[in-house]
Order: structure tokens, then sequence, then C-alpha cells
């Protein structure tokens, strides 16, 4: 019975040991007298299961698989050694110890082989890199000289061509070459060559000029090539294969050759002997200029309308005069009157007459005359004043209204009306006539007076309106006759003169009836009715006295101006 129990777990453990790989990750092989075998782990529950990928299990029994070393492993299925955990793609190295690529590398597939580098002409930033779609392409004309270029820097210009490292590269030009990559600057073909070829890579590529021609280093068409006869340095000039004179100071000689020296232009000077540059030539001070092939400063001369010292600063003639020659002399006045309009002036044409004078420019300038202006300075003639005005000058504004007429300087002068007048010369308005004057014609500058002892009312335009005084008669206008004595008239006008009251008088001229007094032997007010001393009463004098009692034994008639003695008595004075 024991014998087969055993004989029958037996069987079981070969049924275990060699069923197939089924769902639960159980795999054929993975058991060894009960254990599982090296690259495989078990639960512990009967079943064994294979190490995945970077795991590996080096001894038999239920432990876990061990992982392995960092980037490796990829390839492990059921390892039993860390020996078997090949490094991963991008990595390289021993198993147990992998390095990612470095830049400008790269590597495809798993195991200890080494990281390839990127193709000539390419580089790479990227580190563990799987792939060599990572190799990017170097700029134009230009390619890697490393194997396994990092970054763009390690891309170098090409042959025939310069630039700095990891930038743009630019062939070289006609007449240079350039034989290694890099950043070097492309040489120039030897002095006795030229090259018409862009970007040239080679020496071969400058051609010799041909027999008894020369050219410069450099030189880029066989234009280049010149006569090699034994020719005149630059700065000197002569036959080629003669005497070689060097050029003298005011010209230069750039070239070699048997060609003249170049004179220096005008406005220039130079002062060297043997110039082979025209930058030897130099400016002259401003506004002032030289003839070409000028060899001192001394030859710049200040040109027309400016003053100054041969070959110093010089100066523009001052506003009022001309200077038509150029050289060092002064600067003439304008004639009187007139002055420069341009700045400078260059000639006596210039100088135009100023306001308020006429005449040619560059000519004497004559004042305007009375009742002319001119408002601008030049050659034209005078202006006339408005009617009516005169005065006249540098302005239309100083032609004034004349006497008797009135308005705004250089404006319509308008006649005074009668009845005004206007004595003084200018804007002022017109007045009005004063009393006892009159003016009866337009554009007046005075009134008349009226007639002795006439009047008018102010700004009288006709000589009716004088009128005789008070005291004095005669017709409008006219003159006028004192009122006769014992008459009189107290208003202005034609009208004739009043008698005064009866029995009263007044002095010629009387221009009040209160003039009119009482004669003697009447009383009364003055002015009024005048009335007869009575009887035995007298008045002796006139005005309006009142008549006197007669004395003691005198006596007199109505309107007596003395009494007399009565009858029986006598005048002591006449006794």
């Amino acid at each position: 019975m024991k014998i087969y129990l055993h004989v029958l777990q037996f069987l079981i453990l070969l049924t275990r040991v060699y069923a197939p790989m089924n769902g639960n990750g159980i795999k054929t092989g993975c058991l060894q007298s009960i254990l599982c075998t090296t690259g495989c782990y078990g639960t512990g529950n009967g079943f064994c299961y294979q190490c995945g990928h970077s795991f590996y299990k080096n001894s038999v029994g239920t432990a876990y698989c061990r992982t392995c070393v960092t980037n490796g492993g990829a390839n492990c299925v059921t390892c039993i050694s860390s020996t078997q955990c090949l490094c991963n793609n991008g990595f390289t190295g021993t198993p147990g110890y992998c390095t990612a690529c470095t830049g400008g590398k790269y590597k495809d597939t798993s195991g200890s082989e080494t990281c390839k580098n990127c193709g000539s002409g390419k580089y790479s930033s990227i580190t563990a890199a799987t792939t060599a779609t990572t190799c990017v392409s170097c700029p134009m004309s230009s390619g890697s000289t490393c194997s396994g270029c990092s970054t763009v820097l390690g891309c170098y210009c090409n042959t025939g061509f310069t630039g700095n490292d990891g930038g743009p590269c630019t062939a070289c030009t006609a007449g240079k070459y350039k034989i290694a990559a890099g950043s070097a600057v492309c040489d120039d073909c030897a002095a006795g060559t030229y090259s018409t070829t862009v970007g040239a890579t080679a020496t071969v590529t400058c051609v010799a000029c041909p027999v008894s021609s020369d050219s410069l280093s450099g030189s880029s068409s066989s234009a280049a090539c010149t006569n090699t006869i034994t020719p005149c340095n630059a700065g000197y000039t002569g036959p080629d294969g003669g005497a070689c004179t060097a050029c003298v100071a005011g010209k230069y000689k750039i070239d070699t050759g048997s060609a003249v020296c170049a004179d220096c232009a005008a406005g220039t000077y130079s002062t060297t002997v043997g110039a082979t540059v025209a930058t030897t030539c130099l400016g002259c001070p401003t506004s002032s200029n030289s003839p070409i092939s000028s060899a001192a400063l001394a030859a710049c001369t200040c040109n027309a309308g400016y003053t100054g010292p041969d070959g110093g600063a010089c100066t523009a003639c001052p506003t009022g005069t001309w200077k038509s020659t150029t050289g060092s002399g002064a600067c003439t006045g304008c004639p009187f009157n007139s002055g420069g309009t341009c700045a400078p002036c260059i000639d006596a044409t210039g100088c135009q007459c100023n306001a308020g004078y006429f005449g040619p420019n560059g000519g004497s300038c004559a004042a305007c005359a009375s009742a002319t202006y001119k408002s601008t300075s030049g050659s034209q003639a005078c202006t006339n004043c408005p009617a009516n005005s005169g005065g006249g000058g540098s302005a239309l504004t100083v032609c004034p209204c004349d006497t008797g007429f009135s308005g705004p300087d250089g404006g319509v002068c308008t006649s005074c009306a009668p009845g005004t007048y206007k004595n003084v010369v200018g804007s002022t308005a017109c007045e009005a006539c004063p009393a006892s004057s009159y003016q009866a014609a337009s554009g007046a500058s005075a009134c008349t007076l009226c007639p002795a002892n006439a009047v008018s009312p102010g700004a009288s335009s006709s000589q009716l309106a004088c009128l005789c005084n008070a005291g004095y008669t005669g017709p409008a206008g006219s003159s006028c006759a004192a009122c006769a004595s014992s008459t009189y008239k107290s208003t202005a006008g034609a009208q004739a003169c009043t008698p005064c009251p009866s029995y009263s008088v007044s002095p010629a001229g009387s221009a009040l009836q209160t003039n009119c007094v009482c004669n003697g032997g009447y009383t009364g007010p003055d002015g009024g009715a005048c009335a007869a001393c009575t009887p035995a009463t007298y008045k002796s004098g006139i005005g309006s006295a009142a008549c006197l009692v007669c004395p003691f034994s005198t006596t007199s008639p109505p309107a007596s101006v003395a009494c007399f003695c009565d009858v029986g008595y006598f005048d002591l004075l006449f006794a």
C-alpha cells in the first residue's frame, strides 16, 4: 500500500513538471525535485512562475526573482544569472553596469556592444539615443569632422567656405580659396595669380598671370594682371622701364604703372609728395575753395560773400555788405540807405534800397518824395500816398491825412464837412467851427470869423448864420451898426433897434431896454415909462431918480430940470 502511494505522488509531480504553460504563468521545467528551478519563482502553493523581463533568479526554491541592473535586462525572460541582464537599447557596458550613450551616439540593440557614432556631417545632443534618426544634419556648406559630434559647434565649414563653427558658412569669393574645413578665413591667391572661382578649395584654382605681368594678392580676374616691365610705383609716374618721378604736392597716384598722377580735386589740397591715396587731399576750411592740384593750405581762399585770411577761417559778409571775389579782401559796404537781403551777398546787386528809398539794386538810393512811400526793400518805385494825404516814407501808415481831411493814417481821407475844419495833418477828427465863425466849404483847414459885432452858433456852415449881436443891427451875414442913441436891441438878429420909451435916452449900442433911462425933468424906472416932474419939482440928471421939490422962494414948470426964483426974488449967485 505504501509503495502505491509513492508511485501516485511521483506521477502527479511528473504531470506538473512537464505540463505546458497555462494562463496562470505556470511554465514547463520550473520544478526540480519539487522545488522551483533557477529563473522561476513560487508562491508556496505548489506552482512555479518564470521571472519576467528585467528580472533573474540564480537559485532553486520559492524565493522571488531579483531585479536586473538599472538600464539593463529588458532582454531577460527566465534569466538565471545577472550576467544575462544585457544593457538596454541606448545604453552600453558589461552586464551589471550600463551607461547611457553620450550625445552624438546611439545604440539600437541591447547588449554590451559600444554605442554607434552619428555619421559624418551630422550631430546629436540627445543622450541614450536608440535610433540613428536623432542625428541631425549640419548647416548648409558645413559638416562634422568629429566622430559622434554632440553639438552644432562640431559642424565645421567645408573646404571652400568660411564662417564660425556651427554657424552659417559663406563661400570664398573669387581670388580666394580654403583647403581645410573649419572656421579659418579664406586665403588670398598669391601675388601674380588670380582666380574667378567662387568657393575654391585648392590653390590650383589660382591661375598665373601672363608673362611680363603681375597682380596683387587676392586678384579676382585677369584684368588685375598688369605689365611688370619695371612699372613706376604708386605715388610715382613715368614710362615703364624709365625714370620715375614722385607725384608733386597736390597730386597722387594709387596704382603702379605709367599713368600720370591724379589731381587733388578743387576745394582740396595736399602737401604730400609721392602721395599714394586720394585721402591725402584734405578739404579746405568751410566757405573756402581752391583750384585743382593745390599744394598748400594757403591755396584755400574765402569764397565770394565771405572774408578771412587765405587758408584760415572764413566769415560771411555782414548784412549790408558784399564781396564778389574770392580771397582775403574785405567786404564792401552797400550804398547809403540800402542793405543786403542775401546771406551772404556776392555782388552789389544784393544791396537793395531800404524801405522809404528807391533806386537800382547796387546803386544810389533817394528818399521817396513827399506824399509817396515804399514799404519794402528793392528797386521798385515809391507809391503815391492815398488822395488828400501827404507825408510819406517807409510805410503806407506814414501817409497822414492833410489838413481839412480826416481818416486813418494810410487809409481813405474824407474832407471835413461844411461847418467843420482840421488844421493839423494826421488821423484826428474834424472839429466844429467855434461860435462866431463859420465855414461854408468842405475840406477847410480854418473857419472864417463873423463880421464885427456879429455872432453865430458853433459848426455854422454859412455866413448867413452870423447875426448882429444885441445892441447892433444889420442884415444876416453883413456888417453890424450900433443901435443909435435912445434905441436898443436886446437879441441877436437882423431886426431893427427899438426906440426907448418917450422922454428916455440910451447910449449908442444899447443891448437892453433897461439901458433906456429917463431924461432930466422926467422920472420912472429904467426901461419903463417916464413921467414929467410936477410943477415946483425938478430932476437935473437922467436916470430913475425921483424928482426933487424946488427950494423955498423958487418954483418950476412941469418937466423942469431946475428951479427958478419966484417973482420978487433973485439968485444970489448972479447978484
